[in-house]
């Protein structure tokens, strides 16, 4: 996936790889507008 505000960076959403021991994110961007299924952990800054 490319961004167009960084258009040299690739993005790859840790979703897409097996290992369930990625560290859990810093920050949330648009999170009132996830999914009602979606909960934040402690401590995950939520960012509009």
């Amino acid at each position: 996936m490319e961004g167009e505000a960084l258009p040299d960076a690739l993005v790859i959403s840790v979703g897409c790889f097996v290992d369930t021991t990625f560290a859990p994110p810093a920050a949330v961007f648009w999170a009132s507008r996830r999914h009602s299924w979606y909960d934040l952990a402690e401590g995950i800054q939520s960012l509009d």
